[in-house]
């Protein structure tokens, strides 16, 4: 068995990945991640606040309230998420811990960093530096609370599981592209599971861009995607006997 998708569907993958062992101890075979929506819980890491400007379109917050459920969204609603305030919902310090830890820009290896200025003033200041929320009148509006306080657990961010979880995940195919918001988590949690003992392999391209993989019509005149595409192809050929 393969699990796999791309974006949200490479969320999707994880998540019924790590449900799949953790309920019945089902592992798939293989798991290809094409540059995956690790976690929702984090929206300011240094890709995102470099990228996201340029894709405008790809508007994360929205995308965010989509999923949990809200059909009128509001400005105040994605500037709230967009601005971390959600993150100071949670209150237990170890988990802050925890979290921070697991999102730490420092486990990105060098060589990913070291050409990209925008690393360079970023401090990670998770649940820090962030206005105080006390007057904000989001508070007041239970439903929203409740459900963006959801954004931490791993059904939603599960790049946000424990070591034991992640070394019960299948050897992991993983696809990341410097243009996109996505780079940094996606970065990171390569490197948590090669931490945790699970083969990696780690296809990453400078020049490609969020959302290229689906770009495989000859008209748009690019050799990129399907570049890409036989090269999984032949992975998985080789990888899952």
């Amino acid at each position: 068995m393969i699990i796999g998708g791309d974006s949200s569907g490479g969320n999707m993958a994880l998540v019924l990945s790590q449900r799949l062992y953790e309920r019945r101890r089902i592992k798939a075979k293989l798991q290809v991640l094409i540059y995956p929506w690790i976690q929702m819980f984090n929206l300011r890491l240094p890709s995102h606040l470099r990228y996201k400007p340029l894709f405008p379109t790809l508007n994360s917050a929205k995308i965010i309230l989509w999923y949990l459920g809200f059909q009128q969204i509001t400005t105040e609603m994605e500037t709230f998420l967009l601005e971390n305030k959600h993150t100071l919902l949670v209150k237990d310090q170890k988990l802050r811990d925890k979290v921070r830890s697991y999102l730490d820009v420092d486990t990105i290896p060098k060589k990913f960093k070291q050409t990209k200025s925008y690393y360079n003033n970023y401090a990670n200041d998770l649940f820090e530096n962030i206005t105080d929320i006390s007057r904000e009148p989001l508070l007041r509006n239970t439903k929203f609370i409740k459900q963006v306080s959801k954004l931490v657990d791993t059904d939603l961010s599960p790049g946000l599981a424990d070591i034991e979880i992640l070394r019960r995940m299948p050897d992991t195919y993983m696809l990341v592209f410097e243009w996109d918001g996505l780079k940094d988590e996606q970065l990171i949690f390569a490197e948590r599971l090669r931490l945790a003992g699970v083969p990696v392999n780690l296809v990453f391209n400078e020049e490609g861009f969020h959302g290229i993989s689906t770009m495989l019509n000859p008209i748009l005149g690019l050799k990129l995607p399907n570049l890409l595409l036989d090269n999984l192809v032949n992975y998985i050929q080789v990888n899952i006997d």
